[in-house]
């Protein structure tokens, strides 16, 4: 039954994002200027989620150009030579989103667990291969993941099944398991760099004390 529920359209994304809101309220510990920065935008994308607009005979939610925004935002401190994989990263996610979509619409059966939870963790570990930066990574996720769609959108039409809604709540599910996973990922990197820090100055210590 909770699985049903979960399932359902919209319901990962809203979940997620309420959950935010709730962390920022009571328990972020950053400036109150901050706090009500994130929670402005928060409260910003989740308004936008109500709304579409129609391109073609296509309706697409309003909350991709915010997010976009962004995205292409990051881009700017790009050296030349983070470029290609960057490039590369990006041409990874779209590449495993439209397989992956393709795959779970040929066989569906197997998938035992929805299949936007087993794409977010295909395409962080495609894009985590080629970039470490959390915001870098989840620039080129989002951007990666939204050319898949397209592509999945055009392969759908090319063999007589058109779509109505593109980047519709189903989306926005996947986009804020990007979020969430990707800053779960950095701060398991950050637990694991501390750890081995500590690690190594603890081994310094112990072979100072033996040469003394």
């Amino acid at each position: 039954m909770l699985m049903e529920v979960i399932m359902q359209e919209g319901t990962i994304f809203f979940l997620i994002s309420w959950l935010t809101v709730w962390y920022i309220v009571f328990m972020d510990n950053k400036s109150p200027r901050q706090r009500r920065v994130h929670l402005t935008i928060i409260l910003a994308l989740l308004v936008c989620a109500g709304v579409y607009m129609n391109i073609g005979n296509i309706q697409v939610s309003l909350i991709w150009v915010p997010v976009l925004f962004w995205s292409f935002f990051q881009w700017r401190i790009i050296r030349n030579r983070d470029l290609f994989r960057v490039s590369v990263s990006v041409f990874g996610v779209m590449l495993a989103f439209a397989c992956f979509r393709i795959l779970t619409m040929l066989y569906p059966v197997w998938l035992f667990i929805d299949w936007k939870i087993l794409c977010s963790l295909l395409v962080i570990a495609v894009s985590a291969l080629f970039l470490k930066g959390p915001n870098m990574r989840l620039s080129t996720l989002i951007i990666g993941s939204l050319f898949g769609q397209m592509i999945f959108a055009v392969l759908l039409n090319i063999n007589g099944m058109p779509i109505n809604y593109l980047f519709s709540l189903e989306s926005m599910d996947l986009l804020s398991l990007l979020v969430f996973m990707n800053g779960v990922l950095h701060l398991g990197e950050r637990w694991l760099a501390k750890w081995s820090l500590r690690k190594s100055s603890m081994t310094v210590a112990a072979r100072n004390r033996d040469i003394r």
